[in-house]
């Protein structure tokens, strides 16, 4: 006698196998009934719910506001350094065209 659960047992063919042949004297369909219009998914599937904007709570409104003042000290301090970088940028290109001319000068020999 042989166990249930042994390897065996779980090897052989399954006795619900034997149990029904009629289902071997069905065909197949000949034909696809289901075209692929019918199986593309659509835009309105699944099941959505509409949600209310809740409110923020006073901890999450005071993150925020504090959030956007860094943001504005944030923005500040670039521009300041965005107009120091430009005057500096007009320094160093007002030296290169002195330099050129006195490297033009110096090649003619004045």
């Amino acid at each position: 006698m042989q166990s249930a659960h042994s390897r065996a047992a779980r090897r052989a063919t399954s006795p619900s196998i034997d149990i029904d042949k009629s289902l071997k004297a069905l065909k197949a369909p000949e034909e696809d009934v289901l075209s692929a219009a019918t199986l593309a998914a659509k835009e309105y599937a699944g099941v959505t719910k509409k949600q209310k904007p809740k409110p923020m709570s006073r901890h999450q409104r005071l993150r925020k506001e504090k959030g956007m003042a860094r943001a504005d000290a944030v923005m500040d301090k670039t521009e300041t350094k965005i107009i120091k970088s430009k005057s500096k940028g007009r320094i160093v290109r007002d030296r290169a065209v002195c330099a050129s001319r006195a490297d033009k000068r110096r090649a003619w020999g004045f």
